[in-house]
C-alpha cells in the first residue's frame, strides 16, 4: 500500500513540476469556462421577457373613451382595457421603470400551447385575462364614483398567471407584470390598486397556478459538453506524463526497484482521480459564477459521472502512450484526438438519430464514450436527473470505462513495463 502511495505521490509530483501540465489542472477550468462564460452572459444587456397571454376579455358593451387618459400612447382597440394595457406592454410605455428589459406578447389560442411553452421555460410567464377584465374594472369605478356611470355589475378584477414561482425567470416576469397591471388600474379606478380589499373598494388580485419548468442562461445549453471536454483535455497530461516516463526509461528504474505492475497503475490512477477532483472542485466554483447552478447532490452526480468518463480517458491516455516515443509526441496524438471526442459528444451539435438496436434505444453515437457522459451531464443540469434515473448512463460509463481502462492496462504492460531492458 506505501508503494501505491509513493507512486500517487510521484504521479502529482510530476504534475506540479510541469508548467504546462499544471496549468491544465488548475487554469484551464478558469480560463475555458470564464472565456466562454463571459462570450454567453455579455452583449446586449437588454433583458428579454416573453409573456404568454390568452385574452377571454370580451371588452365593454359601452363605449369607454371617455375614460381613457389622454396622454395614453396608444389607441383603444375592440372597446377592451385588457387589449390596450397588452399594447402598451409590447410598447414599452409608461409603467416599464427598466429601460432594459424588452417585452415580448405572445398570444395563444389554447391554454394547453400556453401551459407547454412555459414549461419549456420559452415564457416567462402566461397570463389568462378574464372574459369580464374590462367590465370588472367599469364596476370598480362605478363603486369608486358613488354612482352608476356603466351598466355592469360587481365583479374582482382577476387575472389568472401561469408559472413556476420558484424561479428568477418566472419572478422577474410576475414582478413586471403585477407593477405594471397595477398602475394601469390605478389610471382608471383612481387610486394605487393593491392585492386584496382595499378601503376604497378596489380589488386586484391574481390566481396563480404553478408549473415546474427548468430555468438556464444560454452557457447552461453547452455546459456539458465543456465539462467533457475538459476531462478529455486531461488525456494530454496523462498520456505526455507517461511516454515521459517510458522515454526516460523512469519505469524500468521503478521495475529493478522491484515494483509491480499493478502497483504502478493503481498508484497512477489514484494520483490522476486526485488531480481531477482538484480541477473538478474549480471548474464548479467557476461555473457557478457564470450561472450554473446546482444542489449538491445535482454536482455530486456530475462529479460521479465525470470521474467514471476520466477512468476511461485514463484508458486512452496507456494506450496512446504505449506507442509514442516522446511526450510531445503523446500530446500530439492526445490533443488530435480531444476535438472529435469533443465534438461528438453531442454537447454542441446537435447529432441525427442512428438506432442500432432501437427496441433498446441503443444508437451509434452511444460508442463513443463521451456521448453517455456528455447525456448524463445534460439531465443533471437541465433536468436535475436523480441518481436513479442516471443508472442506464453510468452502467454504460462503466462498461466503457472498464475496457478501455483494462486494456490500456494490458497494452502497456506488455509493451512497456515487461519488455526486456
Amino acid at each position: 500500500m506505501s508503494i501505491i502511495l509513493l507512486t500517487t505521490l510521484k504521479y502529482l509530483k510530476a504534475i506540479g513540476r510541469n508548467k504546462g501540465r499544471l496549468g491544465i489542472l488548475i487554469l484551464a477550468p478558469i480560463i475555458f469556462f470564464s472565456f466562454f462564460g463571459f462570450i454567453f452572459n455579455t452583449g446586449d444587456n437588454t433583458i428579454i421577457r416573453n409573456i404568454g397571454v390568452i385574452n377571454n376579455d370580451q371588452g365593454a358593451l359601452q363605449s369607454i373613451e371617455s375614460i381613457i387618459p389622454t396622454d395614453y400612447p396608444v389607441e383603444l382597440r375592440h372597446n377592451s382595457l385588457s387589449s390596450l394595457y397588452l399594447d402598451m406592454m409590447a410598447n414599452h410605455t409608461t409603467f416599464l421603470i427598466n429601460t432594459e428589459i424588452e417585452v415580448v406578447i405572445r398570444f395563444y389560442d389554447n391554454l394547453d400551447d400556453l401551459i407547454a411553452d412555459t414549461e419549456t421555460s420559452s415564457i416567462s410567464v402566461g397570463l389568462v385575462f378574464d372574459t369580464d377584465f374590462t367590465n370588472s374594472i367599469l364596476a370598480q369605478i362605478n363603486q369608486i364614483r358613488g354612482q352608476p356611470i356603466f351598466d355592469v355589475e360587481m365583479t374582482n378584477i382577476t387575472v389568472t398567471t401561469y408559472g413556476d414561482t420558484t424561479t428568477t425567470n418566472y419572478q422577474s416576469g410576475i414582478s413586471l407584470v403585477q407593477k405594471s397591471l397595477t398602475s394601469f388600474v390605478s389610471d382608471f379606478i383612481g387610486f394605487e390598486a393593491q392585492y386584496g380589499e382595499n378601503p376604497k373598494g378596489g380589488y386586484l388580485s391574481y390566481e396563480t397556478n404553478t408549473i415546474q419548468t427548468e430555468e438556464f442562461n444560454q452557457f447552461s445549453f453547452f455546459a456539458a459538453g465543456f465539462l467533457v471536454f475538459l476531462i478529455i483535455l486531461q488525456s494530454m497530461t496523462v498520456a505526455s506524463l507517461l511516454a515521459s516516463e517510458k522515454s526516460k526509461q523512469t519505469i524500468m528504474r521503478m521495475k529493478l526497484g522491484e515494483i509491480q505492475a499493478y502497483e504502478l497503475f493503481a498508484g497512477y490512477t489514484l494520483g490522476q482521480i486526485i488531480a481531477f477532483s482538484l480541477q473538478f472542485v474549480i471548474s464548479v466554483f467557476t461555473l457557478q459564477f457564470w450561472g450554473i447552478d446546482l444542489t449538491v447532490t445535482g454536482w455530486a452526480n456530475v462529479f460521479l459521472v465525470s470521474q467514471m468518463t476520466n477512468i476511461t480517458i485514463i484508458g486512452l491516455s496507456l494506450i496512446v502512450a504505449t506507442f509514442v516515443k516522446s511526450s510531445e509526441d503523446a500530446m500530439t496524438v492526445a490533443g488530435i484526438g480531444s476535438a472529435p471526442l469533443g465534438f461528438l459528444s453531442g454537447s454542441f451539435t446537435p447529432v441525427p438519430e442512428v438506432y442500432i438496436i432501437k427496441s433498446i434505444n441503443f444508437q451509434f453515437w452511444d460508442l463513443i464514450p463521451t456521448y453517455p457522459a456528455s447525456q448524463a451531464m445534460t439531465n443533471i443540469i437541465f433536468n436535475h436527473a436523480k441518481f436513479t434515473e442516471l443508472l442506464g448512463y453510468l452502467t454504460t460509463l462503466l462498461i466503457y470505462g472498464l475496457a478501455v481502462f483494462i486494456l490500456g492496462i494490458v497494452l502497456f504492460k506488455k509493451n512497456v513495463f515487461d519488455r526486456d531492458m
